[in-house]
């Protein structure tokens, strides 16, 4: 933010009634970093005593290498908000550690210096973005799909292409950018929790409702711009 603090969230896909039961954890290890985790121990959003945040989200995994045997789901999150630092450290202990599950995963690691990274993963490869590629600058956002062209082929395809995954992406990011210089946690609970999507330049009430599915294409000039691609005749 301009008065220079770290503002993050994460949307756990949980319901109303379910939070209510999903314990947050405040951990004092005798090793390693004091931290809060908001679901549990096995959590996918963990903030630190030095001011790091990892959050993590299903990825997707189209080829056959993108799956294998792995650690469980958020067990990074968890090591990597205990043991690291700051963003670039986690970043690189999950890369050195292999410490990525057997599937598809974005990792997400930002500390209060301003430094923040994604690792778009699968059992097979790692690919990592920050918040200064992409013209990007201040912020990093991911949701379920990747964004870095080597990463691509492991999208869905066909029947199991994830339609709504660019277009959260895009919605999240018009409301930050909205906001620029007075982003705030209020700011990313619009983001996380808007039910309107933001394509093509417009509001929509669903991804459907231009008639037309969204796929990815290149980066423009510090935004990524969307693709649109008629399916009526498949």
């Amino acid at each position: 933010t301009k008065d220079g603090k770290l503002v993050s969230g994460i949307n756990s896909d949980g319901s109303a009634y379910g939070s209510l039961y999903t314990p947050a954890v405040v951990a004092y290890p005798d090793k390693g970093n004091a931290f809060i985790s908001y679901s549990g121990m096995l959590t996918n959003g963990i903030i630190n005593e030095k001011g790091l945040v990892v959050t993590g989200t299903q990825g997707q995994e189209q080829l056959k290498d993108d799956v294998a045997v792995g650690l469980p789901t958020c067990s990074d999150v968890l090591y990597t908000g205990w043991k690291c630092d700051n963003a670039k450290e986690a970043k690189n202990s999950y890369i050195k550690g292999d410490w990525g599950p057997g599937h598809g995963e974005n990792f997400i690691c930002s500390d209060v210096s301003g430094d923040g990274y994604v690792i778009e993963h699968t059992a097979s490869k790692d690919s990592v973005r920050s918040d200064k590629d992409y013209g990007l600058g201040d912020y990093i956002i991911a949701t379920n799909g990747f964004l870095n062209k080597d990463m691509w082929d492991s999208l869905f395809q066909g029947d199991e292409f994830w339609d709504d995954d660019m277009p959260r992406y895009w919605t999240e990011e018009k409301i930050i950018t909205d906001q620029k210089g007075d982003v705030n946690i209020d700011t990313i609970g619009d983001a996380l929790g808007c039910n309107s999507y933001y394509v093509d330049a417009d509001w929509y009430n669903d991804v459907w409702e231009k008639g037309e599915f969204v796929g990815y294409k290149e980066v423009k000039n510090g935004v990524w711009e969307e693709g649109v691609y008629d399916i009526s005749d498949t």
